[in-house]
């Protein structure tokens, strides 16, 4: 098996925490960048209005830690385990979280 169990865990959990902290920002938000200051920050400064902050790297960074810990609970699984959770799941999750994250931007989309 190897690996290719891990990846479904992964990328479950990266999009479940992807959308959970840039729709809970700035309570999920690990640091911030300020393109205009060229600095990072920790958390969610107050930059003012003149200098922007940029929290997508956190996000990812979010996603990617909490894929890897799905990921490596995956590995850890014994075999009777993983048999019992349904491989729809690769596929529900995301699709799910796709309409969500639509709905949630639905703004961008000309809809109130």
């Amino acid at each position: 098996m190897g690996l290719s169990r891990a990846f479904p865990a992964f990328s479950a959990a990266f999009c479940v925490i992807y959308l959970s902290s840039m729709y809970f920002h700035p309570n999920l938000t690990l640091f911030t960048y300020s393109p205009r200051l060229g600095q990072w920050f920790a958390g969610v400064p107050d930059l003012g209005r003149g200098a922007p902050g940029m929290y997508w790297y956190s996000w990812l960074v979010t996603g990617l830690i909490a894929g890897l810990a799905a990921g490596a609970v995956a590995l850890a699984l014994p075999e009777n385990l993983r048999n019992k959770v349904w491989s729809g799941w690769t596929w529900v999750v995301p699709v799910v979280l796709t309409v969500i994250l639509a709905y949630i931007e639905r703004t961008w989309f000309g809809f109130k």
